[in-house]
């Protein structure tokens, strides 16, 4: 079943429709945690270090992450230094600006081709 809420209805625009027909509910929950950490963040688009830092608290997304060896908590940590060095250096829209973020052009096509 695909999220319609307002801020994956962004994904959806960002992707071929066709394929959002397959995403399961986990990665749509994980999506909408995504765009809540780049409108927390103050981002204008989603990028990877969003879609890492909603991974690691997210709990289908840790499991996945920890069976495969990663170490959450450094991964967790890295996401967020990117975050924090990338917040000053990009222009912000205001984080309670009602407006989702988009989705960057490369973690569109890495979901894309996840789902395919």
């Amino acid at each position: 079943m695909m999220c319609v809420c307002r801020r994956c209805q962004r994904l959806a625009a960002a992707m071929d429709d066709d394929a959002l027909d397959h995403v399961d509910d986990d990665i749509a929950d994980l999506m909408e945690l995504a765009f809540q950490v780049a409108h927390v963040h103050g981002a204008w688009e989603i990028g990877f270090e969003h879609v890492l830092h909603a991974m690691t608290s997210f709990g289908a997304g840790y499991a996945l992450l920890e069976h495969a060896g990663v170490d959450v908590a450094l991964l967790r940590q890295e996401a967020a230094h990117v975050m924090a060095h990338t917040h000053h250096a990009m222009t912000h829209r205001d984080s309670s600006s009602p407006e989702a973020p988009a989705v960057e052009a490369d973690v569109a096509a890495a979901l894309q081709l996840a789902v395919e």
